[in-house]
């Protein structure tokens, strides 16, 4: 039971290792200077990357025993990744200083006589 119990650990740990340092390089493939789909395509899922990556780095890191220097370099490149997408986020946040004027009335010009708000 506890030689399974090993290799199942084993092979969990394994599988999160090779998805975090997938999900982690290919965050950084829009630093690429090249207009291919597959390298701009990673522009997108953003979000999606700032929360995943930590999630897959802490239960990588439950499943082992000891912390080496892989550990560290995995836990600082997911770190490192995750810093930059939040970089890349925060001017969408309410965290980021508001670049527009908002307005009480909608102003009386030329373009703006034609709409009508009912």
């Amino acid at each position: 039971m506890k030689k399974t119990h090993a290799r199942w650990r084993r092979w969990a740990s394994a599988a999160l290792l090779v998805l975090n340092v997938a999900l982690t390089a290919a965050s950084f493939l829009p630093l690429l200077e090249s207009r291919a789909w597959w390298v701009r395509y990673m522009d997108y899922p953003r979000l999606q990357l700032l929360i995943v990556l930590p999630i897959l780095l802490v239960l990588y890191l439950a499943l082992r025993w000891h912390f080496g220097k892989r550990e560290w370099a995995v836990g600082l490149l997911t770190l490192l990744a995750v810093t930059y997408h939040g970089f890349q986020l925060c001017p969408y946040t309410a965290l980021a200083a508001q670049d527009a004027v908002e307005l009480d009335t909608v102003p009386t010009t030329a373009s703006s006589r034609y709409w009508s708000p009912t």
